[in-house]
Parts: C-alpha cells; sequence; structure tokens
C-alpha cells in the first residue's frame, strides 16, 4: 500500500493529466460520447499504472482499477464543472479504499445532478461496459497463460509449440506486451476448459508427472506430446475414456 505523500503526489498527477486535457470538459458539457470515453480511458490508464507501481497482483489490479472506474461518474461530474483537484482526490481516494481491501468503508459520493448531467450518466454506463469488457478480454488470456504453465510445468515455448507461435511470442502476450489475437485466446479457453477437467482427473500435484509418462493410451507417447500439438481436449477425452473403462 503506498504511503500518504505518494498518494497525494498520485493525486497531483492525475491532476495534471486532466488538466492536459483542455476541451474534455467543453465534450462532457455538451454531452459527447467521445468525451466520456477519454475520461474513462485517461483514468482508467492512470489507475492501472498506480495499481502497478504499488505492487498489487496482475489478477487484483485490474479488479480494483474496474471497482473505481465503475464508480468514478460523480469524479466526472466534478471535473466537467471545473474541479480537477477535487475530482482526482474523490478517484484516489476510492483507489485507495479498494485497494487497501476496505470497500464497505468507502464514503457516499453526494453530489446534486442536474438534467444534462442524466444524459452524461447513461453515455458513462454504456461507455464502462464496453471498457470493463475490453479489460476482462485483455486479462483473460495472460491469466490463462499463467494457470497452464503452473499447472503443467509448461514453458513460453512449450506453450508456443502448443499455440503455434513462439516463445517469445507467448511471453509478450502474458506480459501484456502486444494483444492477444482473438483466434489464440480462443485456442487458450478450450486449453483452460480441457485443463479444468483434467484436474478433476488426477491430483494437481502429480498432474505435471502423469502427462509425461510413456502410455499406451496415446500409443506408446505421452499426454505432454499430445498437450505440444494443440490437442489437450484430446487428452482429456482419452483419459476419460480409459478411467471409465475401470470402473
Amino acid at each position: 500500500m503506498q504511503t500518504t505523500v505518494a498518494l497525494k503526489r498520485a493525486e497531483r498527477e492525475l491532476e495534471a493529466v486532466l488538466e492536459k486535457q483542455r476541451d474534455l470538459p467543453r465534450q462532457l458539457s455538451r454531452g459527447s460520447v467521445d468525451g466520456v470515453r477519454t475520461f474513462v480511458s485517461e483514468i482508467w490508464r492512470f489507475l492501472s499504472k498506480l495499481s502497478t507501481s504499488a505492487g498489487l497482483s496482475p489478477e487484483v489490479a485490474p479488479t480494483i482499477t474496474g471497482a473505481v472506474v465503475q464508480e468514478s461518474f460523480p469524479s466526472l461530474i466534478q471535473y466537467q464543472r471545473g474541479h480537477a483537484q477535487d475530482a482526482s482526490k474523490l478517484l484516489i481516494g476510492r483507489w485507495r479504499t479498494y485497494a487497501g481491501g476496505h470497500p464497505s468503508k468507502l464514503p457516499p459520493q453526494n453530489i446534486e445532478l442536474t438534467p444534462s448531467d442524466f444524459v452524461l450518466l447513461a453515455l458513462f454506463a454504456v461507455v464502462v461496459a464496453a471498457i470493463v469488457a475490453s479489460a476482462a478480454k485483455a486479462s483473460r488470456g495472460p491469466a490463462i497463460i499463467t494457470r497452464l504453465m503452473s499447472s503443467l510445468d509448461l514453458s513460453y515455448d512449450d506453450l508456443g509449440r502448443m499455440l503455434g507461435v513462439s516463445g517469445e511470442t507467448v511471453r509478450r502476450w502474458a506480459q501484456r506486451k502486444t494483444e492477444l489475437p482473438d483466434k489464440h485466446l480462443a485456442n487458450l479457453d478450450i486449453a483452460d476448459s480441457a485443463l479444468t477437467r483434467l484436474q478433476s482427473l488426477f491430483l494437481p500435484d502429480r498432474l505435471p508427472s502423469v502427462i509425461r509418462r510413456n502410455a499406451e493410451l496415446f500409443g506408446g507417447a505421452r499426454a505432454l506430446d499430445y498437450v505440444l500439438q494443440g490437442r489437450i481436449r484430446d487428452v482429456v477425452d482419452l483419459y476419460e475414456q480409459a478411467l471409465s473403462f475401470q470402473e
């Protein structure tokens, strides 16, 4: 968790980021969807970096950022009315409460809304929903990569063979340095589902050694060889069939 001094600095830095968007308050006043999208995108990027610098795990950080952004409409109104400092303070305060693990202690965000503000509220809800969905998709792939590597004792190169790309490409996907294409994300989803089935058949700590044994079930090869060919679902099907015969 960051110190009070660091959080005050974050407030000033966020205020500076918002102040650079000189035409944004005017866009918001006109009820511009592009203006709402710009505001939400800017605070999402800032809070994501803040979460990373605070040492939050890759699994936790997006959840906290998403929670704060989804509750950021009062800050948008403060900013639209010319109070960038108040907007920044409110956002960083909510981030601090979530990052500290005390969302139940969040203070109410009381702000009087005008009829035109309700137009912004509707736009805000649509924009945030789209950005949250996009962020969830972006984080799903790296999470599955980490799960496959740890559960099956695989390397980046192993996963690269499995997906038909280089190990370096997988590493960059895992570290979110490049975007994971939909085709490969779909293959990772299939592998993730198959892994869940495998873990229901074998003890998790035995699974890496199980798939590395030569077995008649795989024509004398290893289950791992099938996995590296992108056939992890076939592995599960064969295991389930074999085990059902033993019952």
